[in-house]
């Protein structure tokens, strides 16, 4: 419980700073991260005989790929808003070859690191009973006890770097509506933040594939009707400020 309260206060306190300080520690926490699962990944495979995984039942592949795309695309949601309405568009300067590079980067990005993380996790199950690598640190020697910290960290900070946008996401919503007050954002990212920690304290990760599953056929329709709402109405054109105008007649807010 100590460390849940602990973490939950970290990941608050650099929401606090804002988006300039989180990209900042972003750039180093990347590199950290990637590095630190190197070592946890090379533990296993020198300690561990190699056991390939292999399906002793039927398959369920509908429901392993919506897990998969639920998952990929929860990893990248909250930059939908902000993807879709800033892009630039395609100019005479630009090639075709690097606006489709552009428009594949992201969800070649993500999934890509979707599947090594499965592949990765089926592996250690299979070899070390555990699923998750950064928890084989309390038995590994000094660097594997400091690889499992240093993703620790890592991932506090990926956990701020996502609860900024949801507040950001939030007060625009707000917005709309009326002037926000100036402790609103402040509370937000208070009462947000408390929830994450609760949702993990109550462990979330215990119920992630029907979570997953859950918030995948909610965000499913929701992203095909941004995109075909985002071309077919052309909003690529419009100004930026449109988009956080206040309305006063509430059949606005289905315009």
């Amino acid at each position: 419980m100590f460390w849940y309260i602990v973490l939950g206060v970290l990941q608050i306190t650099l929401v606090f700073f804002g988006m300039e300080m989180l990209e900042k520690f972003y750039k180093y926490t990347a590199l950290l991260f990637l590095l630190c699962y190197a070592v946890l990944a090379y533990y296993p495979f020198t300690q561990h005989a190699f056991v390939l995984p292999v399906a002793t039942q039927t398959v369920d592949w509908g429901k392993d790929i919506d897990l998969v795309l639920s998952f990929s695309l929860l990893a990248w949601a909250y930059d939908f808003p902000t993807v879709t309405r800033f892009c630039v568009p395609l100019t005479a300067q630009e090639k075709p070859s690097d606006r489709a590079l552009y428009l594949l980067a992201p969800a070649v990005g993500v999934m890509s690191a979707v599947f090594f993380m499965g592949l990765l996790g089926l592996v250690a199950l299979q070899m070390t009973g555990d699923w998750n690598i950064a928890l084989l640190g309390k038995s590994l020697p000094f660097w594997g006890e400091i690889s499992a910290i240093g993703v620790i960290l890592a991932i506090a900070h990926t956990n701020a770097m996502n609860l900024y946008p949801a507040v950001t996401k939030l007060l625009a919503v707000i917005n709309v509506v009326g002037k926000p007050h100036r402790f609103m954002q402040p509370a937000i990212v208070v009462l947000l933040g408390v929830f994450s920690a609760l949702l993990a304290i109550a462990g979330i990760l215990e119920f992630i594939e029907g979570f997953l599953s859950m918030l995948g056929s909610l965000l499913f329709p929701f992203s095909f009707i941004l995109v075909i709402d985002w071309y077919h109405g052309k909003y690529y054109s419009d100004a930026v400020s449109l988009f956080y105008q206040r309305v006063y007649i509430w059949t606005d807010y289905f315009l």
